[in-house]
């Protein structure tokens, strides 16, 4: 149970695609100029990711790995998350149509999101089972939406802030993901020493 944890808050908080890696990025600044979007993208992309490595794991570990094919592992990792963005694209529109016009473009564009491809090759890499796999996919889809969600509620703030002119829209919020970021290495002592209490 101790090393479920650790994988997800690693994953979650040190890992961070968005935050730490820089993966995902347009989702990341696309979707987080209000609540509800951020909400969409945050629930989409999880169960994206988390679809995406369940399906991926088995192909990559019963089919490429023991052929010597991990070199095709970016390609079927494309074609993976394509898959799944296409199917949740076909629910969203048909069960939330709002929905469906509130994400407007950013929806099919979850596909080319290399946070998601990220994950996977990251997740993959390092050749745990399937249950590890899954619990990272887990963790980094659990840090995507706690980024987001800050994310979302900086540039709320700073909507009503009294800033100079040249500093508003993209480049504060670029301002206040450097800040986060920094918060979210500052975490990295703090899970390091979890393990090895």
């Amino acid at each position: 149970m101790r090393e479920i944890l650790l994988v997800i808050l690693s994953a979650a908080v040190v890992n961070n695609a968005v935050i730490v890696k820089s993966e995902g990025l347009y989702q990341y600044f696309g979707m987080s100029a209000e609540r509800r979007s951020a909400a969409w993208a945050a629930c989409i992309v999880a169960a994206v990711t988390m679809l995406s490595v369940a399906a991926a794991w088995p192909v990559c570990h019963y089919v490429l790995l023991p052929r010597g094919l991990n070199y095709l592992n970016i390609l079927v990792f494309g074609f993976i998350i394509a898959f799944f963005v296409q199917l949740f694209e076909l629910v969203v529109k048909a069960a939330a149509p709002g929905a469906a016009m509130l994400l407007g473009s950013h929806l099919p564009l979850i596909a080319a999101d290399c946070g998601i491809l990220g994950v996977m090759s990251g997740v993959l890499a390092e050749s745990r089972g399937f249950r590890l796999a899954m619990m990272s996919a887990l963790g980094a889809s659990l840090g995507f939406a706690l980024a987001i969600f800050l994310l979302t509620g900086v540039r709320e703030k700073l909507e009503f802030s009294d800033i100079p002119e040249s500093f508003k829209g993209i480049p504060a919020s670029l301002i206040a993901a450097a800040i986060i970021g920094l918060a979210f290495i500052g975490f990295t002592g703090i899970i390091e020493g979890l393990l090895y209490i």
